[in-house]
């Protein structure tokens, strides 16, 4: 049997450790090793196979386990999987951009990840993830070469399609929690992961008017479908729903826990992190165009420590970098703190409800209705007892739940 080799790829270079052991306990040790090196984002494993030997099963097996990793790190374009190639009396080093692998392969990205499964505990029970009810994980490219992520929780005839839209703290796998009840109710729920957040993919500079986009041509692919969509935003997901349905007027409807104007700079003001920021906006606008790349924690910006009101879960969710811990660039925040909306409330005709959380420390109603009560169309206001901005006291949730499904079957 031939001696394996096995190495370990950092951002700054690669190491090959020679195995002089055999392969198996050894390839299982540095796999190990390597794992840990992967989960504090310092390194990733190369696959082993040896000449002369017969580790192609072995081989395949490492693929697999380490799949979800390989993922992550071809998410963030940092890495590629070196193969080597053994044939006799030649020994080739395949080098494999890992972005390349299809959607086949990139099905369960949120396995490995912790966040979502930590929070489970904080869920009212029917509204947590089981073994039973756990979406199918899928990506849709779109026009501009960005892969979007989504949660879907499908159904064979379903009542109607439900898309749910998350804000600057979340993703779409920590909107399970309305998910979830939805599907039990017979209907197909979608939830994105919006480019910069959760594991999408994202090509060129991502701005807000990326959501808009990603959103809309979500919308226009499922209405091509046959589908009855109805478009649900939470947090800053509200406007970008109301932006998203201006775009494809044929949805059902729109609800949202809040809809915020940023470009009212009272509203701005009371929802940063600091209220002296928004005097920073004129300069942070001119930098942006600059610099339009440049990333910063959205937490430096943004009030996220009211994003829901545990302080534990708050915590949790702010660690994560897919989630409220995530980095988004100047662009996104200039575009976003000056939205382009080709169409006033004033001339909004469709459906509209918003449920918005009694208790909800980050955006207060009276900031909604700046925008709700210009709204032309049929709408609807209900409270969310005792609810935070993040909408999972008990409570609160369940009317959240209720008046949804009230909605959706008044006009699907």
């Amino acid at each position: 049997m031939g001696w394996p080799f096995y190495g370990i790829i950092t951002a700054k270079r690669l190491l090959y450790v020679p195995s002089l052991c055999p392969a198996y306990g050894h390839g299982q040790l540095y796999h190990n090793a390597s794992l840990l090196w992967y989960n504090n984002r310092k390194a990733l494993i190369i696959l082993p196979y040896a000449q002369g030997d017969s580790l192609t099963v072995f081989a395949a097996a490492l693929d697999a386990q380490l799949d979800h990793s390989l993922r992550s790190w071809s998410n963030n374009r940092k890495a590629f999987i070196i193969r080597p190639v053994f044939m006799p009396g030649l020994r080739l080093w395949a080098i494999m951009p890992i972005g390349k692998r299809d959607d086949k392969e990139r099905n369960s990205l949120y396995t490995n990840d912790c966040t979502w499964k930590t929070m489970q505990k904080f869920l009212p029970i029917p509204g947590r993830l089981t073994t039973k009810v756990m979406p199918t994980e899928s990506f849709i490219q779109l026009s501009d070469g960005s892969r979007i992520h989504l949660d879907t929780y499908g159904q064979t005839e379903p009542k109607a399609t439900f898309v749910l839209f998350h804000g600057v703290g979340g993703n779409g796998r920590l909107l399970s929690f309305l998910a979830v009840p939805l599907h039990a109710s017979g209907y197909e729920v979608i939830c994105p992961d919006l480019p910069l957040y959760g594991y999408t993919q994202c090509t060129g500079t991502v701005t807000y008017n990326s959501w808009v986009t990603a959103g809309t041509e979500i919308a226009e692919h499922l209405i091509k479908r046959g589908k009855r969509v109805f478009l649900f935003g939470l947090s800053a997901g509200g406007l970008l729903a109301y932006q998203i349905a201006c775009n494809v007027p044929s949805v059902c409807g729109v609800l949202a826990t809040c809809i915020l104007d940023q470009r009212q700079r009272e509203i701005t003001e009371k929802t940063s992190s600091h209220p002296l920021l928004v005097k920073l906006l004129p300069a942070a606008s001119i930098i942006a165009r600059i610099f339009p790349n440049i990333k910063i924690p959205m937490k430096w910006v943004a009030n996220m420590k009211a994003i829901v009101n545990s302080p534990e879960l708050a915590r949790l969710l702010m660690a994560d970098k897919r989630a409220s811990g995530a980095w988004v660039s100047l662009a996104f925040l200039n575009t976003m703190l000056n939205p382009e909306i080709i169409q006033e409330p004033e001339q909004f005709s469709l459906p509209f409800a918003l449920l918005h959380p009694q208790e909800d420390r980050w955006t207060d109603l009276s900031l909604s209705k700046l925008f709700y009560d210009k709204l032309a169309g049929e709408k609807e206001l209900h409270i969310l007892k005792e609810a935070g901005h993040f909408p999972i006291e008990e409570a609160g949730w369940k009317l959240l739940v209720e008046n949804s499904i009230r909605f959706i079957e008044k006009y699907r």
